[in-house]
């Protein structure tokens, strides 16, 4: 899999890992620009249903972070939503997470479109802050 990543060709806009994944350390943008080439890299290794599932978590991605939603956008988010945790139980099935999911970040999906019709579009909002923000706090002033 890790050659398929190296392996996508060159395109405008589009970020090319000749490594594959490799990084000693990994940033939002590597995510945001792996999702553009991890779906075709992964046909094929792991079950189709991972597959779709993969690809509907993407798809929501992708809408949530729209600097303008609409009651349309809204329609499609819980779309891809539903059709996320449809797919996802073949993590289940295949052991992949056993006992079930009882992940925050997952969890926090499923109040987007509320948080959206109260607040508006959360224009690239990261649910990592805290993270970036602990790291602030307490492990840069011990470097």
């Amino acid at each position: 899999m890790v050659l398929r990543i190296a392996a996508a060709p060159p395109f405008p806009g589009l970020r090319r890992f000749p490594e594959g994944r490799g990084f000693k350390q990994w940033t939002g943008d590597d995510s945001k620009a792996l999702m553009k080439v991890y779906l075709p890299a992964i046909v094929g290794y792991v079950p189709p249903q991972m597959v779709r599932s993969i690809a509907a978590f993407i798809e929501f991605c992708y809408l949530v972070r729209q600097s303008v939603i609409d009651e349309d956008n809204l329609v499609a988010i819980e779309g891809a939503l539903a059709k996320f945790h449809h797919e996802r139980v073949i993590f289940e099935h295949e052991g992949v997470r056993p006992d079930g999911f009882s992940l925050p970040r997952q969890h926090s999906m499923v109040h987007y479109r509320h948080l959206i019709q109260e607040f508006g579009a959360p224009n690239g909002l990261c649910s990592s802050i805290t993270e970036s923000k602990h790291i602030k706090a307490v492990k840069e002033p011990w470097r």
